[in-house]
């Protein structure tokens, strides 16, 4: 039956107690006493009690239970020898009289159960418990330090319990021993929580009063919250004005980015998550899915069960909300951690304040500083955070010159504090002097209220003479009335740090940009770095290959890598390695890789490196090239027409068989000799010879002397080729046998004297015996046929003065007699002639703006126009106007005749100005023509300098224009005095 002991009214002290104790009695408190007060961490008092339980009480078991924060529940903390069912079945347990520990911990007096007794229904698993752990009475003693409970020792007897008077004094003295050393443990605990929490908290401040970006903030505070309140998972987003719209932005830690995306989809302010925004309280709960405001987790999303979730106020305005979930080591969340997490709440306050509204930054970040005074309180815990952090704090009051630094400051300056005080102008004497006006002037403008610097970066000068880097942020605190009062900072040697980050800069910048692919993989192939070029050269991201066995990128797949992997397990390096590998899209690239072996500080094999360049280009260059050289070759050798490479001094260095066979020589017999020793003197001596300051090409006739002694006419073709720099270094020379085209200029000059004297008089003759007869004879029928004739004479003349003028054209002889003349005037005089030759068809002339004189035979003009004019006339629709348009070009006046009818297509346009081209449609309809008429407008046009071109737009209208230059301005101020002067006389 469960007892709690017979005693006195007035319980004595321990020292009363002490006192009256036996010699054996009070050495086992003293132990008790001595090893408690040895142990500061819980774990390891909980099994100091429970051995001196089984030691110095004589238990067969032992088990020790502390109180829960809720003050109504026990949690099983430790045991000895105890069955692990019966373990299990204690493990959680409320304060109630249904268990041994239940009622001491309700009664706080010790409760004895001896298996003979008559044990009270309500403890008949206790009877149980004496069962199965082969014990004949059971013991629950409470701890209590002070009045508070703080846990429960049970410990089993192998025989029945009998406690006398002096046992419970021992009981109750070792009791209170035990229950202070749990509770001074448990306050260790709590101590050195608070402090972690407020390193966290000192890490978000620094945070926040580092950066300016909100979500780097925002995730630098729910790393911390997570690891203050020990969860596997937080979470902190932020509300919009929408309260149906999801969190923006939404930060999370614990959970793996491919696992976020496959949820895919941000959370709304719903379920239990909205709560706590519409509630605007916070929710801590020990089973979040028995919550009736649950409402499911979304696809993919880890099972959770705890929750403490609270709001992110400004103001009295809710910004978002603060979430951690499911404790790592399976507890509840506590009330403390609820308080801590509100802390947590009120940095991300500050920190979206901070991001939305610069101007109230300082102000969050003075608050912030006085925070952070306010933890230095604790001395010894701030420099033990620092030291562990590397960083030192300052605060200097510049009305006094008074600073105070931190020990951790003191450290990176190189000096004990026990040589004295630093002051502010001893420290600005060890900043480098290249960087200590600019320090002075950051610090005035802070003084002077300006807004802060980013972190300011300068380099001191040890005692010892060391040189280092720091890191120093600082911010001013001003009073009511603007003034400077304090100015508070952290300092913090980065001398490694930089020198790593500059190197690691440096590296990184010549792996991104090299143009090589540079690959890192372990020695399973594993791909560890991807740079740039090695996205550009196989169509894989970064992000795609880190993590893929590189195999992926070998025609041969496992086999392949696992082969080179071994030369490189055995401290090869494979150098300029040529192999085909395969891009993402599966297409093919020619590489050439080189695979060396990393190695750590030791010299052992840890990786491997993979510079992979693209050598596709180059093998198509070089069969490019040798495909070049091969099609040089031939065309060179194989060339119909003489091909030689020409020293600038005239010597030949090559020469292909055409010229040999031209001159008779052959190639050794050429290239001992000048190019000028072949050329007839006297065309050297009119200067037909090779230059290199002549322009890109120049084109010489003159007369090679062959080796029979004969005298061969060419045309020499050079091109003068230039080295890199720019300079003349050979000649290029095509060398034309133009001996036939001599004979064909010869008999051209025989044709136009056949046609200007043979063929053209006796058209003459029959024009003036036709017209004569045609005049006199007064048959009807006889004039008509003297009429025919007349005209198939003026027709035949027309052909042959277009056959002369072709042959003029042709060669480049056609004379012009050029003047400044008024276009306008001209080309109405020349349509006023043309009245009877166009078919009774309306020509309209049309001169826009002011035309300036031309540069024109007029004859030829007139002769060009004629021709266009005719066309319109043949092809165009009849009775349609034919227009005649003249306008200023820019330096040229340009001509149209414009006509509307069926048009040409597209297709023919480009013949049209060809000899002997014509249309279809002139071809079908019968029209008379040798087509020569648009050839010779074509030649008159181009021997003016002008051009000549048409348009046309089928079913519509075609257009033909064509260009004259302007006359100068003396030519044309010459004609107008010459017509001034001629109006006068």
């Amino acid at each position: 039956m469960a007892s709690s002991g017979d005693g006195p009214e007035r319980e004595p002290s321990s020292e009363e107690t002490l006192e009256t104790l036996c010699t054996d009695r009070v050495a086992t408190i003293a132990h008790v006493a001595m090893v408690t007060s040895r142990e500061l961490e819980l774990a390891r008092m909980i099994e100091v009690t429970l051995d001196q339980a089984i030691e110095n009480l004589g238990a067969a078991v032992a088990y020790v239970c502390t109180a829960a924060e809720d003050g109504s529940t026990l949690l099983l903390a430790g045991q000895r020898h105890l069955p692990s069912h019966v373990a299990d079945r204690l493990a959680h347990c409320g304060f109630e009289k249904s268990t041994l520990a239940g009622r001491a911990a309700i009664t706080r007096e010790v409760q004895v159960v001896n298996e003979e007794d008559e044990v009270d229904p309500a403890l008949e698993h206790v009877r149980d418990s004496l069962e199965e752990s082969g014990c004949a009475s059971m013991v629950a003693v409470p701890l209590l330090s002070g009045s508070e409970l703080v846990g429960v020792l049970t410990y089993g007897l192998r025989d029945p319990a009998a406690l006398c008077a002096e046992d419970h004094a021992v009981i109750r003295i070792v009791a209170d021993i035990l229950a202070t050393g749990i509770a001074k443990a448990q306050a260790y605990e709590a101590e050195r929580d608070l402090r972690t929490q407020l390193e966290g908290l000192r890490d978000a401040a620094l945070a926040i009063a580092q950066e300016f970006e909100l979500r780097s903030v925002l995730q630098q505070i729910v790393d911390q919250a997570r690891s203050v309140a020990g969860a596997r998972y937080a979470a902190l987003g932020i509300c919009q004005e929408d309260p149906e719209a999801p969190f923006d932005p939404w930060v999370f830690s614990g959970l793996s980015e491919e696992r976020a995306r496959a949820i895919g989809r941000t959370p709304r302010p719903v379920g239990l998550l909205g709560a706590v925004a519409r509630e605007q309280q916070t929710i801590r709960t020990p089973d979040l899915q028995s919550d009736a405001r649950f409402c499911g987790w979304p696809a993919n999303h880890p099972p959770m069960r705890s929750f403490l979730g609270v709001g992110i106020h400004g103001g009295h305005h809710l910004l978002g909300n603060l979430y951690v979930a499911e404790k790592i080591d399976g507890t509840d969340f506590t009330a403390h951690e609820e308080r801590v997490l509100e802390l947590f709440a009120q940095h991300a306050a500050i920190a979206i304040a901070h991001a939305h509204e610069h101007d109230l930054a300082r102000k969050e970040l003075a608050e912030r500083t006085r925070a952070e005074a306010a933890l230095r309180e604790s001395e010894w815990s701030l420099a033990f955070a620092q030291r562990v952090a590397g960083i030192g704090s300052w605060e200097w009051n510049p009305a006094t010159g008074e600073v105070r630094w931190s020990d951790e400051t003191y450290r990176i300056c190189g000096r004990a504090r026990d040589e004295g005080p630093l002051s502010f102008d001893e420290f600005m004497a060890m900043v480098h002097p290249d960087d200590r006006e600019g320090l002075r002037e950051s610090a005035q403008r802070g003084l002077a209220g300006h807004q802060p610097r980013d972190a300011a970066y300068p380099r001191i000068i040890r005692p010892d003479g060391a040189e280092r880097v720091v890191r120093q942020v600082a911010e001013v605190v001003f009073d009511e009335e603007k003034k400077p009062v304090r100015v508070v900072g952290i300092i913090q040697d980065v001398t490694e740090q930089r020198r790593a980050e500059l190197a690691a800069s440096r590296l990184a910048a010549i792996i991104s940009s090299s143009a090589d692919g540079i690959v890192g993989k372990t020695m399973d192939g594993v791909v560890t770095d991807w740079n740039r070029a090695a996205e550009r050269q196989f169509g894989w991201t970064a992000a795609e290959m880190i993590g893929r066995p590189s195999a992926v990128l070998l025609p041969g797949g496992e086999s392949t890598m696992r082969a080179l992997l071994e030369r490189v397990r055995r401290g090869e390096t494979i150098e300029s390695f040529e192999t085909r590998m395969l891009r993402k899209d599966g297409s093919p690239v020619e590489v050439s890789l080189t695979i060396s072996p990393i190695r750590d500080a030791a010299g052992v094999i840890e990786g491997v490196s993979t510079i992979s360049r693209d050598v596709g280009a180059q093998k198509h260059a070089r069969e490019a090239l040798r495909r070049s050289e091969e099609q040089f070759r031939l065309t060179f050798e194989e060339a119909p027409i003489g091909v030689a490479l020409v020293d600038l001094d005239g010597r030949w260095l090559r020469v292909n068989h055409a010229l040999c066979e031209m001159t008779g020589y052959d190639d050794v017999e050429l290239v001992r000799m000048r190019e000028q020793d072949l050329t007839d003197p006297e065309d050297l001596a009119r200067g037909a010879r090779l230059s290199r300051t002549a322009g890109p090409e120049q084109v010489l006739a003159k007369r090679y002397l062959c080796k029979d002694g004969s005298a061969l006419p060419v045309e020499v073709h050079a091109t003068v080729v230039r080295d890199a720099r720019g300079e003349p270094a050979h000649f290029v020379c095509h060398i034309v046998d133009v001996s036939a085209q001599r004979v064909l200029e010869r008999l051209r000059e025989e044709w136009i004297s056949i046609i200007a004297h043979d063929l053209r008089q006796p058209v003459t003759s029959i024009s003036v015996y036709a017209g004569m007869h045609a005049r006199r004879t007064q048959d009807a029928h006889v004039k008509t046929a003297f009429e025919h004739i007349l005209a198939n004479a003026h027709r035949l003349d027309r052909m042959i003065a277009d056959l002369l003028d072709v042959s003029r054209v042709e060669s480049q002889r056609l004379d012009l007699e050029l003047a400044a003349v008024d276009l306008a005037v001209l080309a109405h005089e020349s349509l006023e002639r043309m009245t009877g030759q166009t078919r009774g068809d309306v020509i309209r002339l049309v001169i826009h703006g002011e035309v300036p004189r031309v540069r024109v035979d007029p004859q030829r003009f007139e002769q060009v126009l004629g021709n266009l004019v005719s066309n319109a006339v043949k092809y165009g629709e009849a009775g349609a106007p034919i227009v005649v348009e003249i306008e200023r070009s820019g330096e040229e006046v340009r001509v149209s005749v414009i006509n509307r009818g069926a048009g040409i297509p597209q297709h023919e346009l480009g013949n049209l100005f060809e000899r002997f081209g014509r249309t279809r449609t002139a071809r079908r309809r019968g029209i008379a023509g040798l087509g020569l008429g648009l050839y010779i407008t074509r030649g008159i046009v181009e021997a003016h300098g002008g051009r000549i071109w048409a348009e046309s737009e089928p079913g519509a209208t075609t257009a033909f224009r064509f260009t004259l230059p302007l006359a100068s301005a003396a030519e044309a101020a010459r004609v107008t005095r010459d017509e001034a002067r001629d109006s006068l006389h």
